[in-house]
Formats: structure tokens, sequence, C-alpha cells
């Protein structure tokens, strides 16, 4: 290989790099709880519900997602989801207590998954 195709290949490989953490970044600043709860006010996607007992059952294998938030943030999470009406009627469709939800996390499709105590 010549030292032309080599440097474009190398160019190509660092750009891709770079690209891919301001993508990461993105995403794990969706979920940050400073933002999360921003997301939870207008989210009007599909849910899925999880509870935090689910996640301890495997010693070797614990759901880091499904952690509880701090207790700061879990009430701005809550406030959050109380103030999205159409969230909150689905929510209560499905039995779920708004009280006992702990953690949400936001997937790449868009839905979201609720932690419950």
């Amino acid at each position: 290989m010549n030292r032309i195709s080599k440097i474009l290949i190398a160019s190509a490989f660092a750009t891709m790099s770079f690209a891919g953490a301001s993508y990461a970044a993105d995403g794990a600043a969706m979920n940050w709880p400073a933002h999360l709860d921003e997301t939870l006010a207008t989210f009007d996607q599909n849910f899925n519900v999880r509870s935090l007992s689910d996640t301890n059952n495997d010693d070797d294998f614990a759901d880091v997602d499904g952690l509880p938030l701090s207790a700061g943030s879990v009430q701005l999470v809550q406030a959050a989801i109380r103030a999205n009406e159409p969230l909150m009627l689905r929510m209560d469709e499905r039995g779920i207590d708004v009280n006992d939800v702990v953690n949400a996390q936001r997937a790449a499709d868009g839905s979201m998954t609720f932690w419950l105590r």
C-alpha cells in the first residue's frame, strides 16, 4: 500500500472515532438526569416497565441501567411524568404508580424504560 492510501485510511478511522464519541456523548446527555426530566415532559412514544428486583436476580450480571437515581433526580423525573398528561394516562391504564418510578432510560428507537421500586 502506498503512503497516500495509508494516510487516507488513517484519517477515515480517526474521523469515525470522533463521530462515535460525539454520538455517545449526545446519547449520554439525553439520559443524564438533568435532561431526562425535559425528555419526559414531552415523551409520547412506547415504554417498557422493569422492576429493580428484576435487575438483581443474577449475581453475575447486574443491570446498571436499572439502578435508582439520586433522590433529587427521582423527584424531578416523577414531576416531569406528572406534567405529561398523556403519559400519565397511559401509565394509569397500565396500573403504574408514578411514585414507584426511580429511573428512566430512553432507547435508541425512542422508547423509554421505566424502572420501578
